[in-house]
């Protein structure tokens, strides 16, 4: 299951000395800064004269390198490079500089849900475009056993949903009714599409 989907090109003119350029998920708010708890860092800089990356993890206890620094092969500066990073929300991440997939379902142990940034520090030269980036939430119902016999007239709304459209056959709708018993049933008497689901 997606959590973040990213995909940008990147034209890293310039890198300072002692700079670095980073994309960033997992941010807990708008004015977060990278070595927060949570926050999985894709870092550009210079090792020595040479152009390099490198992945880290922030965490309540330091930082984690998911990568450890290495040389860019895949990628000259002042030239376009697609990076595309995707983050599954079973902690598992993959990350491709140009044609070179890096990461591969790589583990990280953070949610990586949170905002998405760009970073630059001292002065570098850099520019993006045909940037595109899904960021994915999923709701978890609240889910409780549950057992309707229908047998007071009606069903629970607070569990369960239902819909119909009518149809042009008298009578059209979707109810609960008893049996002579006392027994009680849901009815869909000439509905049109119709349901009933938990809630």
């Amino acid at each position: 299951i997606p959590l973040l989907e990213a995909s940008f090109t990147l034209n890293l003119s310039s890198l300072a000395e002692q700079g670095t350029f980073s994309f960033a998920f997992g941010l807990p708010r708008i004015n977060s800064t990278l070595q927060e708890a949570g926050v999985i860092e894709l870092a550009f800089t210079l090792d020595g004269t040479t152009p390099s990356y490198r992945v880290t993890e922030y965490g309540d206890n330091g930082q984690n390198d998911l990568l450890s620094l290495s040389p860019l092969t895949d990628m000259t500066l002042g030239s376009d490079t697609k990076i595309v990073c995707s983050a599954l929300n079973e902690k598992k991440l993959t990350l491709t500089i140009g044609s070179t997939t890096v990461l591969n379902n790589v583990s990280f142990t953070s949610s990586g849900e949170g905002f998405v940034g760009f970073f630059s520090s001292q002065k570098n030269v850099a520019s993006l475009h045909d940037l595109l980036i899904y960021g994915y939430t999923y709701e978890t119902p609240e889910n409780v056993d549950y057992t309707e016999y229908f047998d007071d007239g009606h069903y629970n709304a607070n569990v369960f949903y239902s819909a119909s459209q009518s149809s042009f056959l008298i009578p059209s709708y979707l109810g609960v009714e008893s049996d002579a018993s006392g027994n009680g049933s849901l009815y869909f008497s000439h509905t049109g599409p119709a349901y009933i689901s938990t809630r």
